[in-house]
């Protein structure tokens, strides 16, 4: 049997997706295009980060409906 790979843990600067239909730390769904790309984690702490493009903050999100990629 082979063993479980280990999900990436998110740290600060990893490279990461959103989950699809995940949404903001205040429940408010993203625009459909933001779970197709890779983005910059900040600010992470207590189980919730930033989300950063281009330089540009994205929004505040749950590390659980990240993948780090």
């Amino acid at each position: 049997v082979a063993p479980t790979p280990q999900k990436k843990e998110v740290k600060e600067g990893s490279c990461v997706k959103l989950n699809k239909g995940a949404k903001t730390t205040t429940g408010v769904s993203l625009a459909s295009f933001v779970y197709d790309r890779v983005h910059i984690a900040t600010n992470v702490k207590n189980g919730q980060e930033v989300i950063k493009y281009n330089g540009n903050v994205i929004e505040r999100v749950y590390v659980k409906d990240l993948t780090v990629v």
